[in-house]
């Protein structure tokens, strides 16, 4: 097969891909342009503190309807009831907690509270679990791509305050350079208001989903902790600069983890409704090379910015532990959805239950010694165990169909 028949024959997924990379680019590209264009290495890292965080709210608040909405249509007779019904509790869950947060704010910013930082977090952990939702939701009824013209906007819309404060001389704050969402929020608010949508929830699919989901949300709550530790470690008691290193590092390896959501989001219900070996085979190879070409991306990145940065000094922080970390919570993601195919989501609890308990261990082992290069390895021993143990299970189980 010649390379443009492969490219015809892949150019959804890889216009997918590339717009994909664009959307996460621009919203990459944002912490680092508050770095370097208003040199804020201060606001960088509440940035940084913000997204941590923000991330580990999320997990609870749309009550596992992500992690239940392809299993259920699966199983669902009727699917596109099925898909009708949950986007219905989804909208309905997100307009009460836009309600909640923006009265929160009002209140904050009237009586002058100090709260900006928990405001911020709230406004981003939403905006997280609409765009993650809104994915999901658009990769089951076909249309993949839609997704961006939501959160391509957004970013646009970030990046332009930046450069509006830089051009402009405006002092820049979290509230200003995180407007665009609170903006796109209330729009939201309105627009499900509209549609007459209501604030019943619909108790029955709730718990269908908390049934379901419940081992994955703590799963990922284990692992998303882990995987933040060090930033949020590193924002409360190290220094600015150690700070900077980590979250930079970090931030450049997201570029492994934007192709494994890109691809496995595209992927996503092929993996959940193939029942054959040799097409699970053929995903995975698929899914393995954006993956490694990500990585070399990733690495090159990286080593320009060493020469560029520093000049041929130090840097000091464990750049390749953190890409081997990386790489490997990439590949555990696309074999955990095995698991969840089938739902066999207690093990995934437990497995992560194993692997964090030997974090924690390692972390107060150490006690009073911990540096941000001992984190990171401690990371690595979490996603070895974590991954191994749910390798040998699908391979006992025979789960790769």
């Amino acid at each position: 097969m010649s390379l443009i028949t492969t490219l015809k024959a892949k150019k959804e997924i890889l216009l997918y891909t590339v717009l994909n990379y664009f959307d996460k680019g621009l919203f990459f590209l944002f912490p680092l342009l508050v770095l370097h264009l208003l040199d804020d290495k201060d606001l960088y890292n509440s940035i940084e503190f913000v997204y941590s965080i923000s991330s580990i709210a999320i997990i609870f608040l749309d009550g596992g309807l992500r992690s239940y909405y392809f299993y259920a249509y699966k199983e669902s007779s009727n699917g596109d009831q099925l898909i009708a019904e949950v986007k219905s509790l989804f909208d309905r869950l997100i307009s009460i907690y836009i309600l909640l947060v923006l009265t929160f704010g009002i209140i904050s910013y009237s009586m002058n509270l100090g709260y900006e930082l928990y405001f911020i977090i709230a406004v981003r952990a939403i905006y997280l679990l609409i765009s993650s939702f809104l994915n999901y939701y658009y990769r089951l009824i076909e249309k993949p791509l839609h997704i961006y013209k939501f959160t391509i906007l957004s970013s646009i819309g970030m990046i332009l305050v930046i450069v509006i404060c830089k051009f402009f001389n405006v002092q820049a704050n979290l509230t200003l350079l995180f407007l665009p969402f609170i903006l796109l929020e209330v729009i939201l608010l309105i627009w499900n208001n509209k549609k007459g949508i209501n604030l019943s929830i619909d108790k029955s699919l709730l718990k269908k989903s908390m049934i379901f989901s419940w081992p994955i949300i703590i799963n990922v709550l284990l692992v998303t902790i882990v995987n933040n530790y060090g930033k949020i470690y590193a924002y409360q008691f190290l220094s600015e600069e150690e700070m900077y290193q980590l979250s930079f590092t970090l931030r450049i390896s997201l570029i492994i983890q934007l192709a494994h959501a890109s691809v496995y989001g595209f992927l996503g219900k092929k993996i959940y409704t193939n029942k054959t070996y040799a097409g699970i085979k053929k995903i995975f190879l698929e899914y393995l090379v954006f993956l490694v070409v990500a990585m070399a991306g990733a690495v090159g990145l990286l080593l320009i910015y060493f020469e560029v940065e520093y000049d041929g000094e130090q840097f000091s922080i464990f750049w390749p532990g953190i890409y081997l970390y990386t790489m490997l919570w990439c590949l555990q993601g696309f074999f955990e959805g095995f698991l969840s195919k089938h739902n066999r989501n207690k093990n995934l609890l437990i497995y992560s239950g194993i692997s964090s308990s030997i974090f924690v261990l390692l972390l107060v082992y150490f006690g009073n010694t911990i540096t941000v290069n001992l984190i990171i390895l401690c990371m690595i021993v979490f996603v070895v165990v974590n991954f191994s143990l749910i390798l040998l299970y699908i391979k006992r189980k025979r789960l790769f169909n």
